[in-house]
């Protein structure tokens, strides 16, 4: 299985994918705790490292570069000092800021996360979750327009940020149903029905354990209710991540293949569900076959659990990963 496994991920060089959603800024500030305030009772960071990476959106498109694909970002900034910090770093890695639009009335959503050591312990969030404009969403549209011939799956990134209303995206299905465009998404709570007709669909435990008003469920309840999923959006197929419990895929053919995680050191799974998601449509479109594609996702989640703060699964990552794990 390794040698198939390692052809599928030589093959994701071939494709073009474009993601679109939600882009943020995620700003990484790591050091050490070694005294209590004397203001108040609060620890106090000596800062060691000061980091600005792509997350939300923008780190699924960097995952998909660092795998070796082709990517077209498209999503909306901020007239910010943010949206250049972004913008640069995005650069840096060539993964193109070309499809990210400014719009001067909300700020570039952007995470600040504080770490001691390892462990992240305090998060401040810089954002609006209203909805963006008729005119923001037709020249988000436009965007994706532009390049539709050459893509080979569309990825919908959606955070609740505002990016992504209803309207936008059923006109974006169709418009990737008309050019035979793979899509998938992985949704929030707000939109989470809106996604009618996509592929692949890729929700964790607790945002389809929401969907369907509940507050917790067993794997056998969530296995009938990505069966209720696939119906429900009429997808092809469902992707459930469920962390230390694994992935769940639920197949419109009816069945049901679950594998466990490949890993029990989880220092921070941030960023874990755009890792699976980008593994897992590349391993998708290389393949055609979910269940290999889920192997594969398996063990980009295993990486991206390793690492600290919102770091990109590399090509290199997967097939080193691949050559010393035990897959059933």
């Amino acid at each position: 299985m390794k040698n198939e496994l390692e052809s599928i991920i030589l093959n994701f060089k071939n494709y073009s994918l474009t993601v679109v959603g939600d882009v943020m800024l995620d700003y990484n500030i790591t050091g050490r705790v070694s005294r209590i305030s004397p203001e108040a009772p609060i620890p106090v960071v000596d800062v060691d490292l000061e980091r600005r990476l792509p997350g939300g959106a923008a780190n699924v498109a960097s995952n998909l570069y660092h795998l070796g694909a082709k990517v077209n970002l498209v999503g909306v900034v901020g007239d910010d000092e943010n949206a250049n910090f972004l913008k640069k770093s995005l650069e840096e890695e060539r993964t193109g800021s070309m499809g990210l639009i400014l719009d001067d009335s909300r700020p570039t959503t952007t995470k600040m996360r504080i770490f001691s050591g390892h462990h992240p312990f305090v998060r401040a969030d810089f954002e609006s979750r209203e909805e963006i404009s008729k005119e923001i969403q037709d020249k988000l549209y436009e965007q994706v327009k532009k390049t539709i011939e050459s893509t080979d799956a569309l990825i919908f990134e959606d955070y609740n940020k505002g990016a992504l209303p209803t309207d936008l995206i059923k006109r974006l299905i169709d418009l990737c149903k008309n050019h035979g465009v793979v899509t998938a998404v992985d949704p929030k709570f707000h939109h989470f029905f809106d996604y009618v007709g996509v592929n692949i669909f890729k929700p964790n435990r607790k945002e389809i354990l929401n969907a369907f008003g509940k507050n917790k469920g067993s794997l056998i309840e969530v296995q009938t209710l990505a069966r209720e999923l696939l119906k429900k959006v009429h997808c092809n197929q469902v992707l459930l991540t469920l962390s230390e419990d694994g992935m769940l895929l639920a197949h419109e053919d009816g069945s049901m293949k679950h594998v466990s995680s490949l890993t029990k050191e989880i220092l921070d799974p941030s960023g874990a569900g755009d890792a699976v998601i980008a593994s897992f449509v590349l391993a998708y479109l290389s393949s055609m076959n979910s269940e290999l594609s889920m192997k594969i996702a398996s063990l980009a989640a295993a990486i991206n659990c390793r690492k600290v703060g919102v770091t990109p699964v590399s090509f290199s990552d997967l097939i080193e990963e691949l050559s010393r794990v035990s897959l059933n």
